[in-house]
């Protein structure tokens, strides 16, 4: 009965999965950070999104995005437990 949230990150650029960006989600008062990456798992490919477990945790309170480039998104009171595609069209 734990919750979650999954983020995808899509950009119009030639890094058009936001390789290198940093997800920071805040929830119960703990803040995560995750970078997306791409590179090898064994026997498969890692997937260019970030999960986040968020136990007992009552809300998502934000998500910090910092792109790859620097810039900053804030995005507040989202759902959990469910997967989300956050694009930028800069």
């Amino acid at each position: 009965n734990n919750n979650f949230v999954n983020i995808k990150l899509e950009e119009k650029s030639t890094n058009s999965q936001a390789l290198g960006a940093r997800i920071y989600v805040t929830a119960g008062g703990i803040e995560q950070m995750r970078e997306l990456r791409a590179g090898n798992n064994y026997v498969s490919q890692n997937p260019v999104e970030a999960h986040f477990g968020l136990g007992q945790a009552s809300a998502l309170t934000q998500v910090k995005i910092v792109w790859p480039d620097g810039q900053q998104s804030l995005l507040k009171d989202l759902e959990m437990n469910q997967f989300i595609t956050i694009s930028r069209n800069d």
